[in-house]
């Protein structure tokens, strides 16, 4: 079947370039001590020539692939040069740490999807106690969000300083961080660069100190911050000028979280519409969000600029990503936002905007051609799932844990075989290689040396795909490797050449393979 769907302006798939408007990747770059780097190069005019210079000691250039690889087992900043067309020159910066703040993705869980306004301390408390006793914790998932409207109301108290509403939170924030620490959780918080959240309650702008400070003392150690109702520059005469740029907003923030005294990851949530991943190391933001939210299901709609009526399913989230690969690396991730596997259709936001999905008047329930909507397939889920851990994006679950887990959900997002490869240390993303029948390709390089590929039938009928392993410069077409299936955890043989599979509708095959000799 025949897909359209209109983008808004920000959302359109443009290429995007570096400050020197010479690169489509990013020019700053992260790496943990002794672990295998690579760097893609690839520059904005697709016709021109590239070569590198000034390389550090262990790294070298493979001009076949376009790209810098090696290992550097000293800790520091190291600059080499990316040199276009022969003649233009751009630096690319990279940072040796083994104490990055965020050398893999994020994985933990965020509220809004499932309870919208109904977080508290007693659902936070016991998601805490649901990871453990459902083995999510044990699978990775330890950083744990309140979203937003937990604040004490609309307008922000009289002494400025944040609080919470208090029968929700009878006894405080730092409580709620005291329990998630003791269970071994991080502990995340929510705010916008503007004076009120999306949900209109008190925003951090112009109270970014206070507020960061006051987090601080909350134990919290990641903030979620939104972007809605951005301001404009007000002037001395009352009239407003222009509006501030996000990277302008956002490193307030910074500044306020680094006088706080806290290591609080900033998680910029502006929803890609100013290029983050162009800028966010700049802001020290090592997570930015990419996209509009995320719905339980394969097609979202947007209708229109209100935030409240726009909403991507998988298929859109699928054809935004082959612009943003090239800017993802350690400690650098484009996010996808919350995961809906595991929702099943139960969620208060997340099935919100989504095509030829409605919600009855009298109950509220959501309906598809006159049944209870019941969110993504199966398929789609997987689909959902192995596609973010191919993009190095974080995985955020959004399900309530609190109740029963579908048991084949439970078993994708505790997949230690496709957590491995969302939190391979190299940290690359899986690069887009081109659509063939309605299936697109990608492949993903890992740190062992390995590489993950992975095929999406984007189409609403079963279609037969054929590998071609000539299509993935990361192989060798000549070679023979071992194939392993991680999403049903189980060998494959043998692969030389091709291979060929017949996929469901909206499902998706993933491959890793190792090389035999």
């Amino acid at each position: 079947m025949k897909r359209y769907f209109v983008f808004a302006a920000a959302m359109m798939a443009l290429p995007c370039v570096s400050a020197q408007t010479l690169l489509h990747c990013s020019d700053r770059t992260f790496s943990l001590p002794s672990v295998r780097y690579m760097h893609k190069i690839r520059p904005a005019d697709s016709c021109a020539t590239v070569s590198v210079t000034a390389l550090p000691e262990g790294l070298r250039w493979n001009e076949q692939r376009r790209l810098v690889e090696g290992r550097i087992d000293t800790e520091g900043d190291y600059v080499y040069n990316v040199v276009v067309n022969g003649t233009d020159t751009v630096p690319v910066s990279l940072t040796v740490s083994s104490n990055l703040p965020m050398p893999t993705p994020m994985m933990g869980w965020l509220s809004w999807n499932v309870v919208l306004s109904n977080v508290s301390a007693s659902l936070l408390r016991e998601t805490a106690d649901a990871f453990h006793d459902k083995g999510l914790y044990d699978a990775g998932y330890r950083w744990l969000g309140i979203d937003d409207d937990w604040h004490c109301g609309p307008e922000r108290p009289a002494d400025g300083i944040p609080a919470p509403n208090r029968d929700r939170f009878p006894e405080g924030m730092a409580a709620v961080g005291d329990y998630l620490h003791d269970r071994g959780f991080k502990f995340g918080i929510y705010s916008t660069a503007a004076l009120a959240t999306c949900d209109n309650k008190f925003g951090s702008y112009l109270h970014e100190d206070v507020d960061a400070r006051e987090y601080a003392r909350w134990g919290v150690d990641f903030l979620k911050y939104d972007y809605c109702h951005v301001p404009s520059l007000k002037l001395g005469d009352g009239t407003y000028q222009h509006q501030p740029t996000a990277e302008y907003l956002y490193g307030r923030m910074r500044d306020a979280i680094k006088r706080s005294g806290r290591p609080i990851v900033l998680y910029m949530c502006e929803w890609g519409s100013t290029k983050p991943w162009t800028w966010a190391h700049r802001v020290d933001a090592p997570m930015w969000r990419a996209t509009h939210d995320h719905r339980d299901g394969w097609m979202g709609r947007i209708l229109e600029e209100d935030v409240h009526k726009q909403g991507i399913g998988v298929w859109q989230a699928l054809q935004i990503w082959p612009e943003l690969w090239p800017y993802t690396g350690v400690n650098h991730f484009s996010d996808a936002d919350m995961l809906c596997i595991g929702i099943r259709g139960r969620g208060l936001a997340s099935s919100i905007i989504l095509e030829g999905v409605s919600r009855r008047k009298e109950d509220g329930a959501f309906i598809k051609d006159g049944k209870p909507y019941l969110g993504m397939t199966s398929d789609e889920a997987k689909t959902e799932f192995v596609m973010w851990c191919m993009w190095s994006s974080p995985l955020m679950l959004s399900l309530d844990a609190r109740d029963a887990i579908d048991p084949e959900d439970l078993a994708v997002i505790t997949n230690p075989e496709l957590i491995a490869i969302n939190q391979d240390a190299m940290g690359q993303c899986a690069e887009y290689l081109g659509v063939r029948n309605g299936v697109q390709l990608w492949a993903k390089d890992l740190a062992d040396g390995s590489v993950a590929v992975a095929a999406v039938n984007l189409n609403d009928d079963p279609v037969e795909y054929t590998l071609d392993l000539s299509e993935v410069d990361a192989l060798d077409a000549d070679a023979v490797y071992n194939a392993r299936n991680p999403l049903i955890r189980s060998d494959e043989g043998s692969i030389k050449g091709n291979t060929s599979f017949v996929l469901s509708p909206h499902a998706v095959k993933v491959l890793r393979l190792y090389a035999t000799d």
